[in-house]
């Protein structure tokens, strides 16, 4: 486990403890699963991608694997398929209430990290060699 990795984990452990009380039961999404999907960058942080299935959201983050759950109005439990990572992400929207932002603690001594959602890319439409 890198130390990045270590770092989340031990963020998600005490996340995990605060989070049962924390729960506003019978709310849902802003939006449908499918409108989360897509690619969020942060210049130092780089990728992280998120894909709708039809089991909900699926993610990679440095090629960690993860699922999300919702938690509670645009607030989602990661898990990590392969490390013991639990934490929460929350989504936020532009001015066109379209899904523009997410932010997931990933230091200790930070404020979470702010990911900007990148515009989606139409590989069909896009011409060979550009």
């Amino acid at each position: 486990m890198s130390e990045q990795q270590a770092t989340i984990k031990q963020r998600g452990e005490a996340s995990n403890k605060e989070v049962a009380g924390e729960r506003k039961p019978n709310t849902a999404p802003s939006h449908a699963l499918a409108d989360y999907d897509g690619s969020y960058t942060h210049p130092a942080y780089r990728v992280f991608n998120l894909t709708y299935v039809c089991s909900g959201l699926l993610g990679t983050f440095h090629d960690m694997p993860f699922s999300l759950t919702h938690h509670h109005y645009d607030t989602f439990e990661l898990k990590g398929e392969e490390a013991e990572i639990f934490t929460l992400v929350s989504f936020t929207t532009d001015t066109a209430g379209d899904i523009a932002r997410l932010s997931v603690p990933l230091e200790a001594a930070v404020d979470p990290i702010v990911f900007q959602r990148q515009p989606a890319t139409d590989d069909a439409n896009t011409p060979a060699g550009a």
